[in-house]
C-alpha cells in the first residue's frame, strides 16, 4: 500500500523582506511511512495578502510593498504551518555619506535674495548623487556670522537634492561662507562670496525720446523713462512714480496719464497728446528723490487735413449682376497725397457714365485708417466704358478708370 502525505512544513530563511526583493520558501512533507520529502514544487502555495506580495509555485516570494501578509502550502487536503512575513520599504537613503554644493551661493546685495537658488546635493562615497535621499538639509552662515541669514534654511531634499529658493543676508561684507549640515552626513562648505551694498537710484533719462506728431495725435512710440544709479545702470527693483511736463512751449496742454508708476525701474507713457501746434517742445521728468531728467527736442505740427479722394482698388471687368471683384477701395488723401489715416468719413460711390444702369450692393461706405472698401457691388447692364464717381462731404470727387460689364 503506497504511503500518504501526512503533514507539512514550511520554512525560510528570514521573517522579513524588502520591497522589490524576493525570498525563497521550502516545503517538507512527511509521510505515513515516516519518509521525509522536499514538496516545494509539487505544493500549491499561498500569500493572504497578494498586494503585499505574491508566491510561485517554485516557493519564491516577491516582494510588491510594505506591509504584512502569511505564507501557507497545502497538498492532498493536508494545510501547512503559516508563516508571518513582513515587507519593509527600501532603505531610501542607504549609500549617502555626505554633501556638496551643486548651485554655489552668488554675490548679491544686502537683503536680496540669492539667485539663483543655492542647491545642495546628497553624495555617496563614490560622489554619485543618492537619488532617493529625502534627508533635510540646512544652511548656516559660517563666516561674518554676526550676520543673518533669513528665509527657509532647512529643506528636505528631493531626488537628493535640497533648493534653498528664498535665501538672503543682511549685512555687506566680503568673504561669506555656507555650511550645509544633514544628520549622519559630512558637512559641505561652500565657495566665497560677498554681499554688496544694495544699488541707490540717483537719477533718471529718457529711454524712449518723444517723437514729433500732429497737434491731439498720441505720440508713437510710447515714451519710456527709466532710473538708473550713479553709475548709469538701470535700477530694476524701484517702482517709484515718475511724472511728464512740458518744460518748454509751456502755453500747451499734455493729456494723458502723466505719472506712471515704474516697472523694473521704467515708466511707460502710452497715451500722450499735446494739442498745439509748435516746434522744440521739451519734456521734464521727475521722481521723488531722484535728479529730473529732460527729453530732447521735438515738435507738434499741424493735423493733416483731408481734400480729396483717389480710387485705391479701381473697378475690374465682369459679367452683369456678378459682384465686381476685388473689392472696390477709395482713399481719402491730403494735399500732398498722404493718406489721411485717421480719416471715418463716408464715402459714396455712383455710375457716371451709362447712367441708365442700376449698381447694386452697398454703395454708401464709411473709410477704415481713411480707407473705404466696397465689397459687394455689382451692375445690371451689359456696357462698356463705365465710370464711377467716388464723392464724400467737404472732398474732391474721384473719378475711376473706364471698365465694362459684359455677358
Amino acid at each position: 500500500m503506497a504511503a500518504t502525505l501526512v503533514s507539512l512544513n514550511i520554512s525560510a530563511d528570514s521573517s522579513s523582506v524588502n520591497v522589490n526583493n524576493t525570498l525563497q520558501f521550502t516545503a517538507l512533507g512527511t509521510y505515513s511511512d515516516d519518509a521525509v520529502e522536499d514538496v516545494t514544487a509539487r505544493v500549491s502555495w499561498n500569500s493572504t495578502d497578494q498586494v503585499v506580495g505574491i508566491i510561485g509555485s517554485t516557493g519564491q516570494f516577491t516582494a510588491l510593498a510594505a506591509g504584512n501578509t502569511t505564507i501557507q502550502a497545502s497538498q492532498d487536503d493536508v494545510d501547512s504551518n503559516a508563516l508571518s512575513l513582513t515587507v519593509s520599504p527600501l532603505d531610501t537613503a542607504s549609500g549617502a555619506t555626505h554633501l556638496a554644493f551643486l548651485v554655489q551661493p552668488s554675490s548679491t546685495v544686502a537683503g536680496a535674495t540669492i539667485t539663483p537658488a543655492i542647491q545642495v546635493e546628497i553624495l555617496d562615497s563614490d560622489n554619485n548623487r543618492v537619488t532617493d535621499a529625502t534627508t533635510s538639509i540646512t544652511l548656516v552662515i559660517s563666516r561674518n556670522t554676526s550676520s543673518t541669514l533669513s528665509g527657509t534654511t532647512t529643506v528636505a531634499a528631493v531626488d537628493g537634492v535640497a533648493t534653498f529658493s528664498d535665501l538672503s543676508i543682511d549685512n555687506v561684507a566680503i568673504g561669506y561662507l555656507l555650511d550645509a549640515t544633514a544628520d549622519g552626513l559630512t558637512d559641505a562648505t561652500s565657495d566665497n562670496f560677498e554681499i554688496d551694498e544694495p544699488v541707490v537710484a540717483t537719477h533718471l533719462a529718457f529711454l524712449v525720446q518723444p517723437s514729433s506728431t500732429v497737434a491731439g495725435a498720441i505720440i508713437t512710440p510710447a515714451i519710456q523713462v527709466e532710473i538708473l544709479d550713479s553709475n548709469n545702470n538701470r535700477v530694476t527693483d524701484t517702482t517709484t512714480s515718475i511724472t511728464l511736463i512740458i518744460s518748454r512751449n509751456t502755453s500747451s496742454t499734455l493729456s494723458g496719464t502723466t505719472t506712471v508708476a515704474a516697472i523694473d525701474g521704467v515708466a511707460t507713457f502710452s497715451d500722450l497728446s499735446i494739442d498745439n501746434v509748435a516746434i522744440g517742445y521739451l519734456l521734464d521728468a521727475s521722481g521723488d528723490g531722484l535728479t529730473d531728467a529732460t527729453s530732447a527736442n521735438f515738435e507738434i505740427d499741424e493735423p493733416a487735413v483731408a481734400t480729396h479722394l483717389a480710387f485705391l482698388v479701381q473697378p475690374s471687368s465682369t459679367v452683369a449682376g456678378a459682384i465686381i471683384t476685388p473689392a472696390i477701395q477709395v482713399e481719402i488723401l491730403d494735399s500732398n497725397n498722404n493718406r489721411v489715416t485717421d480719416a471715418t468719413t463716408s464715402i459714396t460711390l455712383v455710375i457716371s457714365r451709362n447712367t441708365s444702369s442700376t449698381m447694386s450692393g452697398t454703395t454708401s461706405v464709411a473709410a477704415i485708417d481713411g480707407i473705404a472698401t466696397f465689397s459687394d457691388l455689382s451692375i445690371d447692364t451689359v456696357a462698356i466704358g463705365y465710370l464711377l464717381a467716388a464723392t464724400g462731404d467737404g472732398l474732391t470727387d474721384a473719378t475711376s478708370a473706364n471698365f465694362e460689364i459684359i455677358t
